[in-house]
């Protein structure tokens, strides 16, 4: 991934975000890099912002998938769009700007995505962050129920949050009979506490949670090879 203006460069494509109130981050790149798109041909994008995720997608999945990025920001969906159109798998995405709680439920889901919002009120940012990070525009309880409504049988919820939020997202979800299937705990550096949890939940319940760990920076503030690693794929520099 290389800064340009506007947006960043990845091995196969371009994002711009200017339009976007949540700009291209590593939770999203981890989160895209990670999750598994093995026999997921229907893929939705939950709060897809500048499309980044739905793009990961569409260059990991098989060349049949449909992905579809949703968001209420109509802003973020015009530049979805474009950077959509001039990606190498324009035919695999369509985006469209509406809540969750407003799309097809009848329509079922191979995989649901999503780095949700987690700012609770009372922080202060313009009104499109805002909007773009805080719960009061979709609550987790929400989020949980739209998912178990568009998830199918075989279906897997993949998701990024800071620790604690994610803890809770878990035990909503699993409170509506969707199980934690893998995780991944991710540290920003080999000395630190983990930020953030990386989760894959489905109706199918495993013997054992697949638990992994990650750092991304070393003790020297250097990338780690196991994030080199993951996010291969993308980054230019890897």
């Amino acid at each position: 991934m290389a800064k340009g203006q506007g947006g960043f460069a990845f091995k196969q494509f371009f994002i711009g975000h200017a339009q976007c109130a949540m700009k291209v981050g590593t939770d999203s790149i981890l989160l895209g890099s990670w999750v598994n798109v093995l026999q997921a041909t229907n893929i939705l994008d939950i709060g897809t912002g500048s499309g980044l995720l739905a793009i990961m997608m569409a260059q990991k999945s098989a060349v049949d998938s449909r992905i579809l990025g949703i968001d209420i920001d109509s802003s973020a969906i015009a530049q979805a769009w474009e950077n959509g159109l001039r990606c190498p798998w324009p035919e695999k995405l369509s985006f469209d700007c509406v809540a969750l709680q407003a799309i097809d439920v009848h329509q079922q889901y191979d995989l649901i995505i999503s780095n949700p919002p987690y700012f609770p009120h009372g922080q202060q940012f313009d009104v499109q962050r805002q909007q773009a990070r805080h719960t009061g525009e979709l609550s987790h309880p929400q989020l949980i129920e739209s998912v178990c409504s568009g998830l199918s049988r075989h279906g897997r919820f993949a998701f990024v949050l800071p620790t604690e939020p994610a803890f809770a997202l878990i035990d909503m979800a699993e409170a509506r009979g969707l199980h934690l299937q893998r995780q991944l705990w991710v540290k920003s550096r080999q000395d630190k506490a983990p930020t953030r949890v990386l989760a894959e939940l489905g109706y199918q319940q495993t013997s054992q949670v697949d638990t992994q760990h990650l750092s991304i920076y070393d003790l020297h503030n250097h990338y780690t090879d196991a994030y080199k690693h993951l996010c291969r794929d993308f980054y230019l520099k890897f």
